[in-house]
C-alpha cells in the first residue's frame, strides 16, 4: 500500500515501511507519484524494531550518492547551472543536479540589498550560479548568484584614497542614512523599558567594545578586518540556523501527517473492534439457539424411543413395531444432527469472541498509537517554531554583524583619507 508518509512493501507475510525521505535522494512530496501498489522494487533493510514489530527500507541507500559525484565534478569557483526549487526568508534552494540541492543565501541574491528572494528570483527560474563552498562532511552546496554577474560599475577611485580592507582600492561609499540613535553605550548592557532582544544587546555591546578598543589606539583597518570575519561567522550560523529551522519544519510536518494517518488507522480499528463484537454476539446467539434446537431433538428421540419400546411391548404386529423402530432411529439421527450443529455454532462463537477480543487489543494499541504520534507531532512543531525563532535571530544578529562591518571599514576608510 501507499501512504502519505511512505510506502509499504510485502516481505512475505510481513510489510516494511519505505519512509518517503529514503525513497530517492530527491525530495519526494508524493510517493504515489513514483510508485504504484504491485510494483517491484528492491530496498535496504535499515532497521529492525522487535518491540513494535516494525521494518524500515530503504531504496535510495541502494542508488549512488549524487554527493559523491559532486565533490569529483565541481570545484569552488565554477560557474554551473541550477533550477530554484524553493524560497525561503533567508534564501533559495536550488537544483543543480538529480538528487542534489544548494543554497543561494539572501547575502548572495543580489549586489543590492535584498528585502525577499522572491524580489530577486522565482521557482522554476534557470540561473547562472557561483559555487562558494562546498561542505562534504555536512553535504552543504554554498552557492552565489551575484558572485556569478559582473558587479556594477564603480566610480574611479579618488586620488590619495588608502585601500580598503583585503588590499584592492575602492572609491568610499556614502554613509546610508539611517534614523537617529537612542542609544548610549551602557545601553548594550542595561534592559530599556519594555525589553529589548537581548541578540541586539549582545551586538550593540560589540559595537561599543569596538569603539573603547579604536580610542585606545588600534588601527581602524584591524578592527574593520575583524568585524568583517565576525560578519562571515554570523553569516555561516544564521544559514545553518535557518537550514535547520526548515530540516525541523519538514520534520513537523511529516509528524503531523503521521499522527494524522496513525488517527485514521485508529478508527478504522475501533471499528473493525466493534463489528468483530457485533459479529461475536450474533454467533453467541445463533449458538445458544443451536442449543435449544439440539435438546428440543434429543427430547423428541427420547419420546420416539419410549414409543418404540411401548410398541414392543403391547403389539405384536410387525408392522406397527417397525414402524415405531424406524421413527425413533430418526428422531435419534434428527438430534445427533442437531448436537452436532449446536457444537459447531459454540466453536464460532468462541472464535468470534476471541477475534472480537483481539480486535479489541489492536483498536487499543493503534489508539496509543496515534495519541503517542499526536505527542510527537506537537513536539515535532514545537520544535520548527523554536528552529525559526533561533533562525531568526542568527539572521538578526548576521545583519548586525554585517552593519558593523560596513561601519568599520567605512571608518577605516575615512582614517586613510589625508587631512
Amino acid at each position: 500500500s501507499i501512504a502519505p508518509f511512505g510506502i509499504f512493501i510485502d516481505l512475505g507475510g510481513i510489510d516494511g515501511l519505505v519512509h518517503k525521505s529514503e525513497l530517492s535522494w530527491n525530495k519526494v512530496n508524493n510517493p504515489e507519484a513514483g510508485y504504484k501498489v504491485g510494483d517491484e522494487v528492491e530496498a535496504e533493510v535499515i532497521d529492525i524494531n522487535h518491540e513494535r514489530g516494525r521494518i524500515s527500507l530503504s531504496i535510495r541507500r541502494l542508488q549512488p550518492d549524487p554527493w559523491e559525484s559532486t565533490v569529483a565534478d565541481f570545484k569552488v569557483g565554477d560557474v554551473i547551472d541550477g533550477t530554484v526549487t524553493k524560497l525561503v526568508n533567508f534564501g533559495a534552494f536550488v537544483r543543480v543536479r538529480e538528487g542534489l540541492e544548494g543554497l543561494i543565501h539572501i547575502s548572495e541574491l543580489s549586489h543590492q540589498r535584498v528585502a525577499h528572494p522572491g524580489d530577486v528570483v522565482h521557482e522554476g527560474q534557470v540561473l547562472k550560479l557561483k559555487i562558494i563552498s562546498l561542505d562534504s562532511e555536512r553535504h552543504r552546496l554554498g552557492l552565489s548568484l551575484k558572485q556569478a554577474e559582473e558587479a556594477p560599475a564603480r566610480p574611479a577611485p579618488e586620488a590619495g584614497v588608502a585601500p580598503a580592507v583585503g588590499g584592492e582600492p575602492r572609491a568610499p561609499r556614502a554613509r546610508r542614512e539611517r534614523p537617529e540613535r537612542g542609544y548610549s553605550p551602557s545601553d548594550a548592557l542595561s534592559e530599556p523599558e519594555g525589553g529589548i532582544d537581548t541578540t541586539l544587546a549582545a551586538a550593540f555591546a560589540q559595537v561599543r567594545d569596538q569603539l573603547a578598543a579604536a580610542e585606545a589606539g588600534d588601527e581602524p583597518e584591524a578592527i574593520a578586518e575583524e568585524a568583517v570575519a565576525e560578519a562571515e561567522v554570523a553569516d555561516e550560523v544564521a544559514e545553518d540556523a535557518v537550514i535547520e529551522a526548515v530540516v525541523a519544519e519538514d520534520v513537523a510536518e511529516e509528524a503531523v501527517i503521521e499522527a494524522a494517518v496513525a488517527d485514521e488507522i485508529a478508527e478504522e480499528a475501533v471499528i473493525e473492534a466493534v463489528v468483530a463484537e457485533d459479529v461475536a454476539e450474533e454467533a453467541i446467539a445463533e449458538a445458544d439457539e443451536a442449543v435449544v434446537v439440539a435438546k428440543g431433538a434429543a427430547a423428541k428421540a427420547k419420546a420416539a424411543d419410549a414409543v418404540a419400546e411401548a410398541k414392543i411391548a403391547e403389539s405384536p404386529d410387525d408392522d406397527e413395531i417397525a414402524e415405531a423402530v424406524a421413527e425413533a432411529v430418526e428422531a435419534e439421527e434428527i438430534a445427533d444432527e442437531a448436537a452436532a450443529e449446536a457444537e459447531i455454532a459454540d466453536e464460532v462463537a468462541e472464535e468470534a469472541v476471541i477475534e472480537a477480543l483481539v480486535a479489541d487489543e489492536v483498536a487499543e494499541e493503534a489508539v496509543i498509537e496515534a495519541v503517542v504520534a499526536e505527542d510527537v507531532a506537537e513536539d515535532a512543531i514545537v520544535e520548527a517554531v523554536v528552529a525559526e525563532d533561533v533562525a531568526e535571530e542568527a539572521v538578526v544578529e548576521a545583519d548586525v554583524a554585517e552593519v558593523v562591518a560596513e561601519d568599520a571599514v567605512a571608518e577605516a576608510e575615512a582614517e586613510a583619507k589625508p587631512v
